[in-house]
């Protein structure tokens, strides 16, 4: 009976309409924070175009961005297909950036996930790539600065690969060898980090499939 109900537990935990009213909730308490933010004063601004400017001095550990012994952790949940996500990181991610992560206030976790089609598996292995040499956070900008329609095609290699050589530091061909790495089997070649992002990555895109059976019941 118990592993009945965990069973049933997980499949509700799957469900698209809790994946919507998580991401309604995290909607809600990143508001919630925002306005807070803004009683507490300080700018805007900003653009994936001046990611280099944006994280100039803070650390980058994968996907994390700020100091180990931040006080407090931030976790994003996004899809870098997600219009709402988009806006959220092209007005208001800067701020957060600027007035907490800056000074040592807070750390950031990027949780990527791949709920909105195969672009955005496409997408985020793109992203964790770049976060094998510890760029993940200015990919992550350029992606939501010319974030276009959810699945509309436009995440092609050539795109992603316009990104990468925008991207401050990062050594284009060994992202595409990174990439491929996160594509292909071969733990054996990949490193810690590699095999650690390979898992979060297979955890999302097993996620979105149980996602599509369900629809398709």
């Amino acid at each position: 009976m118990r592993e009945a109900r965990d069973v049933e537990k997980n499949s509700t935990l799957r469900s698209p309409r809790t994946l919507l009213a998580l991401l309604v909730a995290v909607a809600i308490v990143v508001a919630a924070v925002l306005v807070v933010l803004s009683q507490l004063g300080g700018a805007g601004g900003g653009s994936g175009e001046d990611g280099g400017k944006l994280y100039s001095g803070i650390p980058q550990d994968g996907t994390t961005l700020g100091e180990t012994d931040a006080p407090v952790t931030v976790y994003l949940y996004e899809d870098f297909q997600c219009p709402f996500c988009g806006q959220f990181s092209r007005e208001m991610f800067p701020r957060l950036v600027d007035d907490y992560v800056r000074d040592g206030k807070a750390r950031l976790v990027s949780e990527t996930m791949v709920f909105l089609g195969p672009d955005s598996v496409t997408a985020a292995r793109a992203a964790l790539a770049a976060g094998e040499q510890n760029h993940y956070w200015p990919y992550y900008s350029l992606l939501y600065a010319n974030q276009e329609a959810e699945n509309s095609g436009y995440v092609t290699d050539d795109f992603l690969r316009g990104l990468a050589e925008k991207t401050p530091g990062l050594e284009v061909g060994k992202w595409e060898d990174q990439r491929g790495q996160l594509l292909y089997e071969g733990a054996g070649r990949r490193s810690v980090k590699s095999r650690s992002f390979r898992r979060k990555l297979d955890a999302d895109f097993d996620l979105q499939r149980t996602r599509r059976a369900d629809e398709d019941r």
